[in-house]
């Protein structure tokens, strides 16, 4: 292999004389800025930079290390073999990482192009590189259980609240003729409940809540937070996912007295109403997700 700084000197033609001379200085102590000024009284085209590369590919051949031509630039005829390459390789699949890419060039046509020649060849062919939303891996055995869960409770329109904020006549599965309730407070809502319809309800003060159910169709189910590997259909842990992006963007807690006053401060603006219906709801979303992709991982 002929390494860049032999490619330089043999380009000025006076390779075996620079030589020499940058061995025998070197031998004697000398530094590599002291060579250079005293090449550079003979031959001024001669550079610090080549000098030094010399002096470490001789090291490096003296040690039985060889190097390849570095900085190596391809022709017009590569470039395109290189470009087509590429296209097709993303023509099938458009998920393939650079370093995968890298590794196929070097393989098939023999090229190594780095990963900023790639980045560059990429951009000439009009590919944008766009993160994808993803989660960790479910295995198979869970992605059927959550694709069998969601599927079940898509179709039979199941009705998610929080069980705080809900009143139920529970006389009414008592008896044939309830009785009067009393008048329901401000914070509290009423809700209709179709006999097509699974009710189910949970507890949101307790962070390890399971939810409940009150089965209207005499069924029975395992509680939404049961199905294993699934924190995208568990409403709580989107709570502490908002949680700790709060804490660690905005408030930034410096003590433990800070750090307690930054729980509070966001349960009581952050946690509102909405915002809690708005995470309840979102399982729903979800769960259409899951069903799209065969119980896989969401993504949210």
């Amino acid at each position: 292999m002929i390494t860049k700084a032999q490619n330089d000197l043999q380009h000025y033609g006076m390779d075996s004389i620079i030589s020499s001379t940058i061995i025998v200085r070197k031998l004697q102590g000398y530094s590599a800025a002291a060579i250079t000024r005293e090449i550079q009284k003979t031959h001024t085209n001669i550079t610090y930079k080549t000098v030094l590369n010399f002096i470490r590919a001789h090291k490096q051949q003296r040690a039985g290390i060889s190097q390849p031509f570095r900085g190596r630039k391809f022709v017009a005829s590569e470039v395109e073999e290189i470009k087509s390459f590429i296209s097709n390789i993303y023509a099938t699949n458009n998920e393939v990482t650079s370093t995968t890419l890298m590794k196929m060039i070097k393989e098939t046509l023999g090229y190594d192009v780095k990963r900023t020649m790639l980045k560059k060849f990429r951009k000439q062919l009009g590919f944008v590189c766009k993160s994808t939303k993803s989660g960790h891996l479910i295995r198979s055995v869970n992605q059927e259980k959550r694709l069998e869960f969601c599927t079940h409770m898509l179709d039979i329109k199941v009705c998610i609240t929080v069980e705080n904020t809900n009143i139920i006549e529970e006389e009414r599965f008592r008896s044939l003729s309830p009785t009067v309730c009393s008048r329901t407070k401000a914070q509290y809502n009423w809700i209709l409940i179709p006999e097509s319809v699974l009710f189910k309800r949970t507890t949101i003060p307790n962070i390890q809540a399971s939810i409940q159910g009150i089965d209207l169709l005499n069924w029975a189910s395992d509680a939404l937070t049961g199905l294993p590997e699934s924190p995208d259909l568990n409403p709580i842990e989107k709570v502490w996912h908002q949680l700790k992006h709060y804490l660690r963007t905005e408030y930034k807690p410096v003590s433990k007295d800070t750090l307690i006053a930054g729980i509070r401060q966001f349960w009581k603006t952050r946690m509102t109403v909405d915002q809690c219906c708005r995470y309840i709801g979102h399982i729903h979303k979800v769960m259409k997700i899951v069903r799209d992709v065969n119980g896989e991982h969401s993504g949210e």
